[in-house]
């Protein structure tokens, strides 16, 4: 809610965030850029989740015994599932597997990547990185994958069709050569549009899941970014990961973690447009439509821990793109989409006077 003044008249006008156009919400929690040592920090359920089955634990008392490992096998046992996605898994050679997972069930064929850690109670065990269901390629676990509504349009009846039909190639089939499906007696071109896009989207997911776990975001965010960014989320992210704080749920602070995850350096140009815009919003936060410069970049430059000079240089760059997301005014620095609707306003009422 901002408050404005314009020739004795009090006006009041609901704004959306300057950056992503919802609802202003309140966010003050200050960080310090820290590499993340952990890839995935919520590797451990919620403190209040005590007691735990068999196979899991604290990250923090276990003891890594080896480097880096391929995670490749097929559920037996769901030993625990967190409703944020974590989860302890037991595959068919007994190893146990505590990661993040969405949709975890038994039969599941997994792939991801991960590190051999001993716990003190439940002994060996893999620490996964990320955790991703991979697409059967045997026909009868291809046809418990695709009866299960795992790709939009397709239900038990159809997928029973194209296992029969094309067996073991049909994910190539996807793929590669679609148009085969028209083979199927059923699918017509409004039906294999559907198909197709409910199979481009379930790739899209996927690599946007595996992803996310890689920079220490769980599975339950995939969606949302995918929705937010689309199927190109994970190219758009590798360039600029501050382009999650556009994602409902993450702000900068979970932002800058992915960022470290992803080598992203202290003092990168996105990083510190990340820091501008988030000391921005919270100005706005606190009522303040507009703030003076050196306020600003002193927030961000502490936000970031990085020299004023350097913070106020990546302001100039703002300020001197095509289509600035901040202005200049004599009384300082306002959101663009603030100061256009405070002027808006001042036209209105001047046109009433």
């Amino acid at each position: 809610m901002i408050a404005a003044s314009v020739s004795g008249w009090i006006c009041i006008l609901i704004v959306p965030s300057a950056r992503s156009g919802r609802k202003i919400r309140h966010r003050t929690r200050f960080v310090a850029w820290q590499p993340i040592v952990h890839r995935n920090p919520r590797i451990s359920p919620p403190r209040a989740r005590r007691r735990r089955p068999a196979g899991g634990g604290n990250a923090a008392a276990e003891s890594p015994i080896s480097a880096r490992t391929g995670i490749s096998g097929t559920v037996r046992r769901v030993l625990y599932r967190g409703n944020n996605g974590y989860c302890i898994l037991k595959l068919e050679d007994d190893r146990i597997v505590v990661g993040n997972l969405l949709d975890a069930r038994e039969g599941a064929i997994l792939e991801g990547e991960g590190e051999n850690v001993t716990h003190p109670k439940f002994g060996p065990q893999i620490k996964a990185h990320w955790l991703a269901e991979r697409i059967p390629e045997e026909p009868a676990d291809l046809l418990a994958f695709l009866s299960r509504g795992s790709v939009p349009g397709i239900g038990p009846k159809l997928a029973k069709l194209l296992v029969d039909t094309f067996g073991s190639e049909l994910p190539t089939i996807f793929d590669r050569q679609p148009r085969r499906l028209l083979e199927i007696n059923g699918i017509g071109e409004k039906k294999l549009l559907s198909v197709r896009r409910g199979w481009e989207r379930l790739r899209a997911v996927r690599r946007v899941t595996a992803f996310l776990n890689r920079i220490g975001l769980g599975p339950q965010m995939a969606w949302r970014v995918y929705t937010e960014l689309g199927e190109n989320a994970v190219a758009i992210l590798r360039t600029n990961p501050y382009r999650l704080t556009r994602v409902r749920g993450i702000g900068f602070e979970r932002a800058d973690q992915a960022a470290a995850a992803l080598g992203l350096a202290p003092d990168a140009p996105a990083r510190l447009a990340a820091a501008i815009e988030y000391a921005v919003e919270d100005q706005a936060n606190r009522g303040h439509t507009v703030t003076s410069r050196p306020e600003l970049v002193a927030q961000a430059a502490k936000l970031t821990e990085q020299p004023v000079a350097a913070v106020d240089a990546q302001l100039v760059r703002i300020l001197t793109e095509p289509n600035p997301s901040l202005r200049e005014t004599p009384e300082g620095l306002a959101p663009t989409s603030l100061y256009s609707a405070e002027n808006q306003i001042a036209q209105d009422l001047s046109a009433r006077l």
